[in-house]
């Protein structure tokens, strides 16, 4: 494939999310990855609804594409074998098991780097390989739960809300993404490997950043500000006469600006107002006073006021206007597949370009087992004859859909 990472193998043994998400990454840029997956379902979201196309999921989908699978079942005779002959073949171990298991498996650093000390090891955990919490099971729920984020998320005495997006997720799996091209830059230098590990609850505590400086200067956790913040004013979500919108006039430059939009630029020179300071100890009577004047007028009509004064300001969209917003069309952040079993569907690409690369490939997300000998035979150059005997004993196998169209970005 094109892209910055060609020429880089990574032996994806993730499941769920964060590292399916990490890897389709990798694989977005161009990195070979051969999805490990178990019989006889595989990858657990394969099943995961409620959406499905010809059996396929979407949750899969959204996750899976530039990889190939390949089923092995490790707890039969030889399927061990299978694993390790793959890992001496790769560039990258990648995994999300819970601590202990990957030793287990003989596929932790120590095991391979004894092998081959310019292999690279990754695992993303919930909670990390050490501490009371190493042999938990860790999701996304739980672990914005635990690190904070929910405790400051939703409405000033309403319930502790998550984030709609899966940020714990997502984060682990970018910090993932980050640690294993990190890892093969410097070995490019020095040319060893190393291990390299990171967790959803180090992901999520990351992001902490100025709450944590806020709660270490003064002493109070910080508490939920809805679509507000603690410290500015006016910043957050007004209702319009129609529908919500964001603007963001807090600064010393944009408040008169944002006066003059809303067609109120006496509340410039008030005392009570006069810098963010005083909007913030008298917040409540400003935000009564923009509630007030934005409800006479529709979203559309204020969004031209604020972008004509040039003031920061953006509509609420839900995801369907989000998609289909002319900022997202003209970056082509969507974009049109085909899936290996016929069907269109469409994705979100990669969000990073590169100079060198005019365009990356997008190909299909694999069906269960579909490289299972392409890659026994090719890479691993196993006879058809043994890859029959294994395929015969379920130690590895194929897909049994079959392809119906090649992908195509």
């Amino acid at each position: 494939m094109a892209g910055p990472l060609s020429g880089f193998r990574i032996l994806d043994l993730t499941r769920h999310l964060a590292g399916p998400f990490a890897s389709m990454m990798l694989a977005d840029m161009g990195a070979e990855v051969i999805k490990v997956e178990i019989p006889p379902i595989g990858d657990l979201v394969r099943n995961s609804g409620p959406y499905f196309r010809e059996g396929e999921s979407s949750y899969f989908i959204v996750v899976n594409r530039n990889k190939k699978s390949v089923v092995v079942d490790l707890k039969k005779p030889g399927g061990k074998e299978v694993l390790l002959d793959l890992a001496s073949h790769v560039d990258v171990v990648f995994d999300n098991f819970r601590a202990g298991v990957a030793k287990r498996l003989g596929v932790d650093y120590a095991t391979l780097a004894a092998r081959d000390s310019r292999i690279v090891c990754c695992s993303v955990t919930g909670f990390g390989s050490t501490g009371p919490y190493a042999h938990k099971p860790g999701l996304d729920l739980t672990i914005q739960a635990l690190s904070g984020g929910m405790s400051v998320t939703g409405e000033p005495g309403r319930p502790p809300v998550r984030a709609g997006i899966p940020i714990a997720d997502f984060t682990g799996a970018m910090m993932a993404a980050i640690g294993i091209q990190s890892a093969l830059l410097e070995r490019e230098r020095t040319g060893k490997g190393q291990n390299v590990t990171t967790s959803l609850l180090a992901g999520q505590i990351s992001l902490l950043s100025y709450l944590a400086s806020a709660y270490w200067f003064s002493g109070k956790a910080p508490a939920p500000a809805g679509s507000g913040h603690l410290g500015n004013v006016p910043y957050r979500a007004y209702a319009t006469r129609d529908k919500y919108l964001t603007v963001d006039g807090h600064t010393e430059k944009f408040w008169p600006l944002f006066c003059k939009a809303i067609g109120m630029p006496e509340l410039v020179t008030n005392p009570d107002y006069a810098d963010r300071e005083q909007r913030v100890r008298n917040r409540h009577v400003v935000d009564t006073l923009i509630e007030n004047r934005l409800s006479t007028r529709t979203r559309a009509e204020w969004l031209a006021a604020f972008d004509a004064e040039g003031v920061p300001c953006a509509p609420v969209n839900d995801v369907a206007e989000a998609l289909a917003d002319p900022q997202v069309a003209s970056q082509d952040l969507v974009i049109d597949m085909q899936h290996t079993l016929g069907f269109p569907f469409r994705a979100i690409r990669c969000p990073i370009e590169f100079s060198a690369h005019e365009a990356l490939e997008y190909r299909s997300p694999p069906t269960l087992g579909q490289h299972t000998r392409e890659v026994l035979t090719g890479l691993l150059g196993y006879p058809e004859a043994r890859v029959d005997a294994l395929e015969k004993s379920g130690t590895v196998g194929a897909s049994r859909k079959r392809a119906k169209a090649e992908s195509a970005a």
